[in-house]
This record gives C-alpha cells, structure tokens and sequence, in this order.
C-alpha cells in the first residue's frame, strides 16, 4: 500500500516483487502459484534471480530519469546492496523503508488480503514466521538511509514521504 501510495504521489514507476515474480513464471498476477515456502516460484534461486530481475527494471526506470520504487522485502544485505549501488550509479537517491507493524496486526492483515483474493502477494502466517527468522536487519554499517514506518499510525505515508524528500501534509519527522 505504502509503495503504490509513494510511487504516485512521487510519479515513479512502482516495481512490485509479487507481481514480476508471477509475471516471470507465465501466471497472472492474482493467480495462486501453489507454491511451498522456499519451493517453487520461492525458491532461493528463483528468487535471487527475481532480484537481478528487478534490478534490471530499475535500471532501465532510472536511464529514463524516472524515479523508481521497487516493492519488495529486501530480507538479505546483499539485495540492498545491489539496489544501493545501482541508485549511486544513476545518482538516484536510495532509501529503504522497513515497514513495522505489531504482529497481530500483520496477521489480521494477511487474513484480510487473502480473503479478498485481490493481491498478488500469497504470503501467510507461515510467510510471516519465515521471513521474521531468517530477515539480515539493516544496520548502520550498511551506509543506507533505512526509514523505519510504523504503518498503524494514520499519517505513515504523510511521514514517509517527508523522509524522502516529498511535500507530505504533516509537519512530523517521527515515523
């Protein structure tokens, strides 16, 4: 929600992981892939080579001189990295924006979603226990602007979008 909403109000190309890793394996991008966690469509090949993928889509954004957000859960250091070096290539600036949630919160979220049948993610419960074990948290070695989002407050975009250099409507550095 978060990058749609930036991607926008910024007019930048939004470049979302769910839906260029289905794309890439011939499904829609509401289709169930019937994958199983780290198999299939998530397997740790398929999706190093989703990243590269992405990165590629970035790039061919950024030659244009189009800002771009790529939406994706950059759980290992060395995707940030990739993508840090491609924007300093271009002179792009790059943030990431770690979207925080109470767990609860989350589940409720991933329920929702996948009652509805509108999004691509097929991410679960299982998905969220997966990703909170194995994520490498940024840190401050790794020379990135990290913007930390806590998505339950009403005004996050307003404040994401400050942090980044956008004209949001509240005046709050607290994200």
């Amino acid at each position: 929600w978060l990058a749609r909403q930036l991607a926008q109000r910024l007019s930048a190309v939004h470049i979302r992981s769910d839906v260029e890793r289905k794309v890439r394996a011939g499904l829609s991008e509401l289709a169930a892939s019937h994958s199983r966690l780290g198999e299939g469509l998530y397997s740790a090949g398929r999706t190093a080579a989703l990243y590269e993928d992405l990165a590629r889509a970035a790039e061919h954004v950024l030659c244009g001189g189009i800002p771009a957000i790529v939406d994706a859960t950059f759980l290992e250091r060395r995707q940030r990295q990739r993508f840090a070096q491609l924007a300093a290539r271009y002179g792009a600036p790059f943030h990431l924006i770690l979207c925080v949630a109470p767990e609860p919160v989350l589940r409720a979220r991933i329920v929702e979603r996948n009652q509805t049948r509108r999004d691509p993610s097929e991410a679960d419960s299982g998905v969220l226990a997966w990703q909170s074990a194995r994520a490498e948290c940024p840190t401050d070695g790794e020379g990135i602007d990290v913007i930390r989002v806590d998505t339950v407050r009403p005004d996050a975009f307003d404040l994401a979008l400050r942090r980044i250099g956008g004209v949001p409507s509240a005046p709050s550095d607290q994200v």
